[in-house]
């Protein structure tokens, strides 16, 4: 019916239809386009309703890319890129160089990180819990009968939120803390076993 993507910022029905965008201010996008300009330079990549583009492929991007299945995204210039409705941005950095952005780049978002390699970075406030409610209010659905999935540290918030929060196996313990039941992992069935245990199937 509905679709909750790029960490809530992008939800829309089954007909592509935008039911809630909530994009990263101009102002952060060019504070990030000047830090790159300064150098050192890291992978950045800008997430658009269309595309994903990215001022640099390196192996980490590489690898990233393998491991979830998808194309490199577009080598492009980033200043052009800004001129659009940005998402979501990745940063390919680690939790140090993470911390020092998030507090003189990106001064009004937030970052989570599923992934070592890299962090996401929304408007602050802006989580999977936030394009849920979106979701809940255009299908008027409690929120009592939600049941969500996660495995990231980008799902906790969601995880938190909903009717029940289920941490696949292969989560973190933060993760697994976080939900209300734990599976079994992704590769081992994980969803189906969880709908099961609670009765779904």
């Amino acid at each position: 019916d509905g679709y909750v993507t790029l960490n809530g910022a992008w939800c829309i029905d089954a007909q592509g239809e935008v039911i809630f965008s909530n994009p990263i201010p101009h102002e952060d996008l060019e504070a990030v386009n000047r830090r790159l300009d300064a150098g050192p330079l890291f992978p950045c990549a800008f997430m658009t309703p269309e595309q994903v583009y990215i001022n640099l492929v390196n192996p980490k991007v590489a690898d990233v890319a393998r491991m979830v299945g998808l194309d490199l995204p577009p080598v492009r210039d980033l200043h052009e890129v800004a001129r659009e409705e940005v998402l979501q941005v990745n940063i390919y950095v680690g939790p140090e160089e993470e911390t020092a952005l998030m507090r003189t780049v990106f001064t009004h978002c937030g970052s989570s990180r599923w992934n070592p390699a890299f962090a996401d970075v929304n408007i602050r406030g802006n989580n999977k819990s936030t394009g849920i409610d979106k979701i809940l209010a255009r299908y008027d659905i409690p929120l009592s009968e939600t049941m969500s999935f996660g495995d990231g540290g980008n799902d906790i918030p969601m995880l938190c939120h909903t009717g029940i929060g289920i941490a696949m196996g292969n989560a973190s313990d933060q993760v697994k803390q976080a939900a209300d039941y734990v599976t079994d992992a992704v590769d081992y069935d994980g969803i189906a076993n969880a709908l099961r245990h609670f009765g779904l199937i």
